[in-house]
């Protein structure tokens, strides 16, 4: 037998022998009672009168409290033990049963049917003790796993999670709806595929009350359940059952709604800064265009207009002004041809990121002519697209840097997975710089990558950058994946 298996039998025996003494406790209990009572009203009660209370309450009193003990000890046994709760619960009434029979014939023979009655209601106590316990502890387990589904999730995969692991089999519908009624049929979720989502539930009394039970006529459910989540959303359950909703299942849905609630809250911060991430983005895009390719125009036009002044006056000094402009032009073409490709989505669906950022490095290096090194470190595994998305235009802007500025003959690119945190690093071996010209917004290099140490910032992340001048430079990037 393995220890756990002794110690679930200890705790049997042990919550046996408690319950035992409690209900000898409770007899000799309710005689000193009894006894105290009689003396205050002037008479010493006789053997024969404690005999016949001591009757009176093994019939009546002694199998209520027996019964109540072994239902409270085998249910609090099950959340214990959590292994077959149900076994140990008609295991504890058993011993109970035995041992309540045991002094009836010790002390009297067991000849009242009371008294068999008594033994069995132990045993059936004693499993519905266990069953009680195992619901406890489903209840719980719906709850957590819940709890877990909910983290991470988008406002469907909140919704879904709810309805997958917490929802009863009455329950048809749950969403997110407006204080409006508007409710939000893309993340609903349903029992059924052809249960028509209503568009809205008509107008949510306020202020809203933490929880709101309401009966419903002429809909495919008969009860609805209203929690408030934020200050203009609240989760919808409807049922099927006319009864409403069990205390248990309105103490889940509270509990998950404040979980819920914070998800929906993050998921609006996330959204804002996506927003802001993207006005970063322009902001960074319209600096680029004003710096390379406006400049490049005006210096196009100028360069052309100053050919057309010298055409007739001075014919052979033309075809210089017209060579100068068509090398800004083709610098033009090159410069909007690299904007084009750093917004390409090289990360495909399912393609994993080492598969992009090699990919970079070999387009790269087949462009540039600098013989470039990746590698992998750690067990690879999926990131958040953000995540994803920020290591690869991280890679994208040093690359960039290194083919304008660096004059390097080596690039080295690693990624790095750890347990909780992603890093990427890119080293050359070129002239290097000082990084603290990077403070400056709108300088060429560090436009791109002030904008992504502000991301990487909003990640809990950081962006390092270490450079001296012939000695190259390291831009590293790390992310926490948790």
């Amino acid at each position: 037998m393995s220890n756990k298996t002794s110690l679930q039998w200890l705790w049997i025996l042990g919550v046996s022998l408690v319950v035992l003494a409690l209900i000898s406790a409770s007899v000799f209990l309710s005689i000193a009672i009894f006894a105290a009572s009689e003396a205050l009203l002037g008479s010493i009660p006789t053997q024969a009168e404690i005999a016949d209370f001591t009757e009176v309450f093994g019939r009546i009193i002694g199998p209520l409290a027996t019964t109540a003990l072994t239902l409270f000890a085998t249910t609090w046994l099950a959340l214990r033990v959590r292994n077959a709760p149900q076994l140990h619960g008609l295991i504890v009434g058993l011993i109970v049963a035995i041992a309540n029979l045991a002094s009836d014939l010790f002390f009297s023979p067991p000849t009242a049917p009371d008294e068999w009655v008594t033994i069995f209601l132990c045993i059936l106590v004693g499993w519905l003790g266990g069953s009680w316990g195992q619901f406890i502890l489903n209840n719980r387990e719906a709850v957590y796993q819940t709890s877990q589904a909910v983290k991470g999730a988008d406002r469907k995969g909140v919704v879904y999670a709810i309805g997958e692991h917490l929802a009863g089999p009455s329950v048809v519908l749950i969403a997110l709806v407006k204080n409006s009624g508007d409710v939000d049929s893309a993340s609903a979720w349903t029992t059924s595929p052809n249960l028509k989502i209503p568009a809205s539930i008509g107008a949510l009394p306020t202020p809203p009350e933490p929880v709101t039970v309401s009966t419903v006529d002429h809909q495919p459910w008969h009860s609805t359940l209203l929690i408030p989540l934020t200050d203009d959303e609240r989760l919808f359950v409807a049922s099927r059952n006319k009864n409403g909703f069990t205390r248990a299942d309105l103490q889940n849905y509270l509990t998950i709604g404040e979980q819920l609630a914070l998800s929906l809250e993050n998921l609006k911060l996330i959204e804002q800064a996506r927003e802001t991430g993207i006005i970063q983005e322009r902001q960074r895009l319209a600096g680029e265009i004003h710096d390379v390719l406006t400049q490049g125009f005006i210096s196009i036009v100028t360069q052309l207009e100053m050919a057309e002044a010298k055409l007739e006056t001075s014919p052979n000094a033309v075809q210089t002004h017209i060579d100068q402009a068509r090398q800004t032009a083709r610098d033009n073409l090159t410069a909007a041809r690299e904007m084009t490709w750093a917004l390409r989505p090289d990360l495909q669906q399912g393609e994993p990121l080492s598969a992009a950022l090699k990919k970079l490095a070999n387009r790269w290096s087949a462009t540039s002519g600098t013989q470039l090194l990746f590698s992998v470190s750690g067990n690879e595994h999926i990131l958040h697209p953000e995540i994803e998305t920020l290591l690869l235009r991280t890679a994208r802007e040093a690359l960039n840097n290194i083919h304008k500025h660096a004059q390097a003959s080596k690039v080295t690119i690693t990624l790095t997975y750890l347990d909780a945190l992603i890093a990427l690093d890119v080293q050359d071996n070129g002239i290097g710089f000082q990084p603290e010209s990077l403070t400056t917004s709108h300088n060429e290099n560090g436009f791109g990558l002030k904008s992504i140490r502000e991301q990487a910032e909003r990640l809990s992340g950081e962006l390092s950058i270490e450079s001296e001048a012939g000695k190259g430079t390291t831009i590293a990037v790390s992310i926490p994946t948790e």
